[in-house]
């Protein structure tokens, strides 16, 4: 994932070619940011799926 891809607004001097999809990078880092929210678990609102992923409960 590269600057561009993190802010979704295009191409931007200095950033790398990103190596990854700009759809992946963004599930990843959706991926990385409830993992890390969810850290305290239920105490949050979060709960683990089958197959151990954290989410935010509806």
């Amino acid at each position: 994932m590269n600057h561009s891809q993190f802010g979704h607004y295009g191409g931007q001097s200095g950033d790398d070619p990103g190596t990854i999809s700009t759809a992946e990078a963004h599930e990843r880092f959706v991926s990385a940011v409830v993992e890390w929210l969810c850290a305290e678990g239920e105490a949050v609102g979060c709960a683990r799926q089958a197959g151990g992923q954290l989410v935010a409960k509806a």
